[in-house]
């Protein structure tokens, strides 16, 4: 198998170079990414001393999942290594409690590459919390070692001791109340108690040790196994740390940290800087007792003994030294690794690994067997993809053919009936003579049989095959002909046949869509645009429930504003493109707006086409207008402090929305749907197109993602347009974001306008 470098994506063995970012692919595990014929390696998430973690999907069922590797040199000459395996596999797969990782499957990959397969999660390790947050308060500490505590009760509550707790090895998951969010990690250490295992089947490497020295109680230490109360000792070392920012005892070499485990008391927390409740500090000095006969006995006690410190204290933390962010050096030694880690693709976080419950320790060959089955059901679903874009290409194909088809048909037909209207003009202007009333004129000039003569100033020519009349003409009085008129008319028809015939053409190929009739408006009228004042106030940007970008829920402050009602439609914004001689979108064909389409949001503009914009109608309007803020839009689309998930409520209602749901397949017209106005009146904030905003893209404070580089200077666009999704679980909604680059062009990309209260 083949990774890349830069973004850890897995390929086969003959993918030389990263079709995403063209960087040359690197040797990785041996064999395909395919493990035990079910489970599709797609990218590497990190790498610990244990293995290495990937996110992946079960190639059958289609569910996401985290694997961890444990590579052959760390597991040995093993030839027990399967039995082994297997029962510690099924030891950690027997505890289910929900602040301990669900464990799924486990296999032997050619009987010498365990793996382990976990549900893949989201969120980020408590050491991550901590590097962030500093010395916590006594509350919050609180609530995080709490679900940590239950987790642990339960795993020993099986007999099975996880001997390396550490905040790397818990998570807090997002969205979720911490007492459900916190997940304990890494149960692959773990011994059962009653002495049927020999052993783990991995040992750590280079020092021999099971656990991190910062958190090992020192019994772990010696040769005596351990029981559950070094675990009590690893809590009581990490809510320390928790609470002062490091650990109580720190060192440059693991002697050192060793010595001071066995030998030191446990300092004050008041002289690492800080005071707490000496409630609270006599938890933590029972729980790092030295001797394990005298340490809390179990996790639930130590849990029992906080509370009850916790209820009888008051829970204020002052600090009285000197504070700063905590170094990860200062409590977490960790070879280097070979390979860098990375942050896992946008819209997802960290995943973390449990363990694993089916056996699969099927022989060489059978793997292979596996394999194939899964290389056709891959290939397989290559083929129908590859059969939906031929399709859908194919559709586009005939759909543009049958267009043409007509183009050609009703042009066929408007010129059969300028030919028919032509032949009858001509018969009726050939056998047309001037009307008379006059008496005959002895010096008029006559027309004579057969002949051709001048009438005064006028003439008339007759055909070979025509004869006329013997008429006697007078020149004084005479009447105008009627024939001017005659052919005026008829040059009316032959424009309104042409235009006749290419306005059924556009109303047969016109998308169908629930549009409001349009009221075109012509480029020489001006369309002011109606703007609504939107009161300032105080709300939640954001959400926790929802896409990992959406949040962390935070509070802003917005001052007053005024917003246009609708987005700017293709009228407005072809008057711009006249006064300012500015390029017309590209779907326009001319500078003006395509008929009957002017009351459509006007889209396929850039960043630098709208601001062009703004500065043109503040120019001709005198006032500034300007891009809304992202957190000016999504205050308008949730009302204001209501903190809405829609404008018009909390919860979907059709027809409220040009979306998915509603059944339209391209834009409406603006204001189409004025149920899902909000409280001020403001419209199509949600759907139809999405919307510009003068935001640059960035992430949440407090979020766990990473805004790649190249993404800096792209901008945030909001609302989701006519095709977004319907599913309760991944509707648009007044949070949703999205970021482009600015001269991003896009048939769903569109804007308003919004101006600052004076």
């Amino acid at each position: 198998m083949k990774e890349c470098p830069t973004c850890r994506h897995c390929f086969p063995d003959d993918v030389n170079h990263c079709p995403d970012d063209g960087v040359e692919t690197t040797l990785s595990i041996q064999g395909e990414p395919i493990l035990d014929g079910r489970y599709q390696l797609e990218k590497r998430l990190g790498q610990g001393g244990m293995g290495v973690v990937y996110k992946a999907r079960h190639i059958f069922l289609k569910t996401p999942h985290a694997i961890k590797i444990i590579l052959p040199d760390l597991v040995g000459n093993d030839p027990n290594l399967v039995t082994r395996f297997r029962q510690e596999a099924l030891a950690a797969a027997a505890i289910r409690h929900p602040n301990i990782i669900a464990v799924t499957d486990f296999g032997v990959v050619r009987g010498t590459m365990p793996f382990l397969v976990m549900e893949f999660v989201q969120g980020k390790s408590l050491q991550d919390i901590m590097a962030e947050e500093g010395a916590m308060p006594p509350m919050r500490a609180f609530e995080l070692i709490l679900p940590i505590c239950s987790g642990i009760a339960a795993a020993h509550r099986q007999k099975i001791v996880h001997r390396d707790l550490k905040p790397l090895n818990v998570m807090i998951q997002e969205g979720v109340p911490i007492s459900e969010g916190a997940k304990i990690l890494d149960f692959g250490l773990a011994k059962i108690k009653s002495g049927e295992l020999l052993g783990s089947f991995i040992a750590a490497q280079t020092t021999g040790l099971m656990g991190s020295p910062f958190y090992m109680a020192p019994e772990q230490w010696s040769d005596d196994p351990p029981d559950a109360r070094a675990d009590i000792y690893s809590l009581g070392v990490m809510l320390f740390q928790m609470l002062c920012g490091e650990v109580p005892f720190k060192g440059n070499s693991i002697p050192a940290i060793m010595k001071k485990h066995l030998t030191l008391d446990v300092p004050s927390l008041a002289s690492k800087g800080v005071e707490v409740p000496p409630q609270v500090e006599a938890v933590i000095r029972h729980a790092l007792e030295k001797e394990p006969k005298y340490r809390t006995p179990s996790a639930d006690e130590f849990a029992n003994e906080l509370r009850a410190a916790m209820a009888t204290a008051s829970a204020v933390l002052k600090r009285t030294g000197e504070t700063s962010e905590i170094d990860p050096s200062k409590t977490i030694i960790s070879p280097p690794l070979s390979e860098p880690s990375t942050m896992p693709p946008k819209g997802s976080t960290t995943a973390f690994d449990p363990l694993a419950g089916t056996i699969s320790s099927a022989a060489l060959l059978e793997e292979e067997q596996k394999s194939l089955y899964a290389q056709r059901e891959l290939l397989r679903e290559a083929e129908q993809r590859r059969k939906l874009i031929d399709e859908e290409e194919q559709k586009q194909k005939a759909g543009e053919d049958n267009r043409d088809a007509e183009r050609r048909h009703l042009e066929e037909l408007v010129a059969k009936q300028t030919k028919v209207l032509e032949d009858k003009l001509t018969q009726l202007a050939s056998t047309m003579s001037p009307k008379t009333t006059a008496a005959a004129d002895p010096e008029a000039t006559q027309i004579q049989r057969g002949g051709v003569s001048t009438l005064g100033e006028n003439s008339f020519t007759g055909t070979a095959a025509q004869s006329f009349p013997h008429v006697d003409v007078s020149l004084v009085p005479k009447k105008k002909s009627s024939l001017p008129l005659i052919l005026g008319l008829c040059a009316v028809l032959l424009i309104g046949a042409a235009a006749g015939g290419y306005l059924i053409f556009r109303s047969r190929v016109k998308p169908a869509g629930p549009t409001k009739p349009n009221t075109p408006t012509g480029p020489d009228v001006v369309s002011k645009p109606e703007l609504i004042a939107i009161p300032g106030g105080v709300f939640q940007v954001g959400r926790n429930d929802s896409a990992p970008t959406e949040g962390p829920a935070h509070q802003v402050t917005i001052n007053a504003f005024s917003m246009d009602k609708t987005e700017v439609t293709n009228a407005e914004y072809a008057q711009f493109v006249n006064d300012g001689s500015h390029a017309p979108p590209d779907q326009w064909g001319s500078v003006k707006a395509p008929v009957g389409q002017e009351l459509l949001p006007v889209s396929n503009v850039s960043y630098d086409d709208v601001l062009a914009f703004a500065g043109w109608r503040s120019k001709r309007d005198g006032v500034t207008y300007r891009l809304p803020t992202e957190e000016e839009w999504e205050y308008a689309a949730r009302n204001g402090d209501k903190d809405n998930l829609y404008p018009w409520g909390n919860t979907w209602a059709p027809g409220r929305a040009a979306t998915k749901e509603a059944g339209v397949r391209k834009e409406q017209a603006v204001g189409t749907y004025p149920q899902g106005g909000n409280n001020w009146g403001v419209q199509d904030l949600i759907g139809n197109v999405w919307e510009w905003t003068s935001s640059k893209a960035a992430l949440y404070p407090g979020s766990p993602l990473k805004l790649p580089p190249q993404n800096n200077d792209w901008i945030v666009v909001r609302g989701g347009f006519y095709g977004s999704p319907s599913d309760p679980a991944i509707r648009v909604s007044a949070t949703m974001r999205d970021w482009v680059a600015p001269n991003y062009k896009s048939p769903v990309l569109g804007f308003r306008l919004v101006k600052s209260a004076s």
